[in-house]
């Protein structure tokens, strides 16, 4: 998702209409799945939790070994007096009873520490510090940059930046239906090309 897109609300609301239709009428906003949305917390008990991407990713998307990125994050919160977990990558069956917020709360966590992993973007909904070591991660909008949190600093936000984030990924988002059927061409921010190409028979 590019960091300069804006949100828009036509996305959500394709969103929440199949979300409405799924649950059959219990879930009528994105937000309902984790139960609202909640301003950035500052760590307090200062127990990160490290979520790594694929060591695949690492290497080939930001040139560096994820033991050498692991190594980096770790080194820092020790020396800011942090405690820390790292994450370990569970296959996606298992993430069913074992997901991002449920180790977090688990464990006791207050800061979460990541670099593309989606372990950002489920963490900052529910008011948790989140740190991210590139621009490129989803949820860099509502997150601390490597940068700022280096130098002490962690960005807090409201429950309407969160909101207004939510809704920009709403736009990036879509049903496997969708994608089969390329519908998300008719609607995706940067799909106008393709839908020219798609009608043009």
């Amino acid at each position: 998702m590019p960091q300069d897109s804006l949100p828009d609300e036509n996305h959500r609301h394709r969103i929440n209409r199949r979300l409405s239709d799924e649950s059959q009428g219990q879930i009528r906003d994105i937000a309902d799945l984790w139960g609202g949305n909640r301003p950035t917390a500052l760590p307090v008990k200062k127990h990160a939790l490290i979520c790594a991407s694929s060591d695949r990713n690492h290497r080939e998307f930001f040139n560096e070994p994820s033991d050498v990125w692991l190594k980096k994050v770790t080194d820092e919160l020790k020396r800011q007096g942090y405690t820390y977990t790292i994450r370990r990558k569970v296959p996606v069956q298992a993430r069913k009873t074992n997901q991002t917020t449920d180790q977090i709360e688990r464990e006791g966590c207050d800061l979460v520490v990541a670099n593309y992993s989606a372990c950002a973007s489920e963490a900052a909904p529910l008011g948790y510090a989140v740190v991210t070591t590139t621009d490129q991660s989803p949820a860099r909008a509502v997150s601390t940059s490597w940068e700022d949190f280096c130098q002490g600093i962690i960005r807090q936000y409201d429950e309407r930046d969160i909101d207004r984030w939510i809704t920009r990924l709403c736009a990036y988002t879509y049903h496997r239906e969708e994608l089969n059927r390329l519908d998300w061409i008719d609607v995706h921010p940067e799909a106008k090309h393709l839908k020219e190409k798609r009608y043009a028979i």
